[in-house]
């Protein structure tokens, strides 16, 4: 069942990156609000006024592609209903994992394309 995520949570989050052989983000990256299966999946909205952001969606690679599958459906949706509270009009997600987008688009989502990232931290 989805949830909100605990700082225990994160942690077995940024596990997961490792376990993919990704480099995990730093802690303090993830300032959204965190949504997470519990041994599945995990993901972050971010509201910016009438815009929603679903990003930095990691799955737990010990999961069975089942289990997987299903909780990205999940992950998505909840999404939809936590960024409808928010007052979020249009909701946009980003994944380097096609499998994601596939389940985005599963759940009536259009796919816009492919696009390169970047980040720097430039404060405390």
């Amino acid at each position: 069942m989805i949830r909100a995520m605990t700082d225990e949570d994160l942690t077995e989050t940024l596990r997961w990156y490792d376990l993919q052989g990704e480099p995990a983000p730093a802690r303090d990256w993830f300032v959204g609000i965190g949504l997470i299966v519990p041994d599945v999946c995990a993901g972050f909205l971010y509201v910016a006024g009438r815009r929603g952001y679903l990003e930095d969606i990691v799955t737990n690679p010990e999961a069975t592609g089942a289990m997987r599958r299903d909780g990205l459906i999940q992950l998505v949706r909840e999404a939809e209903k936590t960024a409808q509270f928010h007052g979020v009009v249009y909701l946009v997600g980003w994944s380097r994992e096609t499998t994601v987008a596939r389940r985005a688009v599963a759940c009536g989502y259009v796919e816009i394309g492919n696009f390169q990232g970047f980040a720097k931290r430039v404060g405390e």
